[in-house]
């Protein structure tokens, strides 16, 4: 097997195509192309492609967030991570996670979290060798017939003491959450939603609370990935964007409202 030159680098737009047909030969259900824009906006460096000779041969993303009980940390999630069927098994995925690995340390990521088929022993035998432990396992997460492994890793420890819960972070006053709430939609996720055929409509906020309860409309309401929509895009979105904002509901049409 000739030796290969693989360089890796940011995602771009133009590499959309290339990185969806490696998705949709790698999953049973592939990510919609309008997930990866959504990725790349959000967190340009966090998305990382790996070439060769101008051609993409995997790729891999990460989206970081602020910790819950430590907002100047960070937790980071490995979303995806895939590797054309022409070129696995000759170490790319392992430079991947090696780049993400030290992504999420650069952002001051404690820990790194990811999903993996119970099914895929190869790539639960890359991460266990990086140091991800398996938490649990989350019963249909790729589908009724397809349960997911939960795997961590730790990257800093925590300190003891925390200067101050709130460093970073600007409060705004509680009446303005739910216009702050459509100025996030319209600016980060409605474009995308709606490139598909789909989009979002707030149904309620409650402020007090910090709840807000969305519904996804068109085209999103009878996608197969539209859990993964909704958790990855838009409640991570909202969250990382409006502190203010603890829980983030998807509801059906007709769907009761009160808190």
């Amino acid at each position: 097997m000739e030796p290969l030159e693989v360089l890796l680098r940011p995602f771009r737009i133009a590499d959309l195509d290339q990185v969806h047909e490696i998705e949709r030969h790698s999953f049973p259900k592939p990510w919609p192309k309008f997930s990866f824009v959504v990725f790349h906006y959000k967190e340009p460096d966090g998305f990382q492609v790996a070439t060769s000779n101008d051609q993409i041969i995997g790729y891999a993303i990460m989206a970081t967030e602020r910790a819950r009980i430590a907002p100047h940390e960070r937790t980071a999630h490995l979303a995806n991570l895939a590797i054309h069927t022409d070129f696995r098994q000759r170490g790319i995925g392992r430079r991947l996670v090696e780049t993400m690995i030290a992504y999420a340390k650069n952002m001051n990521a404690h820990e790194i979290t990811l999903e993996v088929s119970i099914h895929n022993g190869v790539a639960r035998d890359l991460y266990c060798k990086f140091g991800f432990v398996e938490r649990k396992t989350i019963r249909g997460y790729y589908g009724k017939r397809e349960d997911a492994i939960l795997m961590a890793k730790r990257c800093l420890e925590r300190e003891d003491k925390y200067s101050s819960p709130n460093i970073g972070v600007l409060m705004a006053k509680k009446e303005d959450i739910r216009e702050r709430v459509e100025t996030v939609l319209n600016e980060l996720i409605r474009p995308s939603l709606r490139a598909d055929g789909g989009d979002i409509q707030v149904v309620d906020v409650n402020e007090d609370k910090g709840i807000v309860k969305l519904r996804l409309m068109g085209q999103c309401t009878g996608c197969p990935m539209s859990g993964n929509t909704f958790y990855n895009m838009v409640e991570k979105t909202l969250k990382e964007k409006i502190p203010e904002v603890k829980s983030v509901r998807q509801v059906s049409w007709g769907q009761y409202l009160e808190v």
